[in-house]
């Protein structure tokens, strides 16, 4: 495939492009509990939101899923490779920076605002362009979407308190509350051993 496609980093099962600035975009080959059998999602990852794997909220698959043997290997990764040209390039050219999140959330249809995961990447993506108040009414939106969690999912609480937290600092300077997005941007590169591929980030806020 790489040598079809515009240069891309390959790191285990994941091909991305490099160097990793706010944003991780490229494809994940996911396996399935067939051993011939695997899936290819076209993703990107918002790194300031604090993760420990490789999540595709902001992605999709590019086919129900292939199975390759050896004889049906050129005629699958050429199914692959034209999947990723017509549908997995023209999307990750959408999203390149946090101002990309802000301007096309919308792109992702009804998962914002009623999915939290949406609302949290969101709100510190507002941080990140200098849309403060905005981003304070979000992370105000978060809290009341989590908040009632009847089956007390941790998860949810973690999202929850995390929301919290940018939101205390936030209040208190722009520049706190964009430190630990990218303290959490270091954290996730950490996780997923991809620092090497990534970029040091020590620009100012907006004003």
């Amino acid at each position: 495939l790489l040598q079809h496609l515009p240069p891309l980093q390959l790191d285990r099962d994941l091909l991305f492009f490099e160097p990793i600035d706010y944003l991780m975009r490229g494809f994940c080959f996911e396996r399935s509990s067939d051993v011939a059998a695997f899936y290819v999602w076209v993703f990107v990852q918002p790194l300031y939101v604090p993760h420990d794997s490789v999540y595709f909220n902001f992605g999709d698959r590019l086919s129900p899923g292939w199975s390759v043997s050896k004889k049906s290997e050129p005629e699958v990764m050429t199914e692959i490779l034209d999947a990723i040209l017509a549908d997995g390039l023209p999307f990750l050219d959408r999203f390149h920076t946090p101002e990309d999140i802000v301007d096309r959330i919308d792109d992702f249809g009804d998962a914002y605002p009623t999915n939290t995961h949406f609302i949290e990447t969101y709100a510190y993506s507002l941080i990140l362009v200098g849309k403060y108040y905005q981003a304070e009414e979000e992370l105000r939106l978060l809290h009341a979407r989590c908040e009632p969690n009847p089956r007390n999912v941790e998860w949810v609480y973690d999202q929850m308190h995390r929301g919290d937290r940018v939101l205390a600092k936030l209040k208190r300077s722009p520049e706190e509350a964009r430190q630990l997005l990218l303290e959490w941007r270091r954290q996730t590169l950490r996780a997923l051993k991809l620092e090497k591929f990534a970029t040091t980030l020590e620009r100012k806020a907006p004003v």
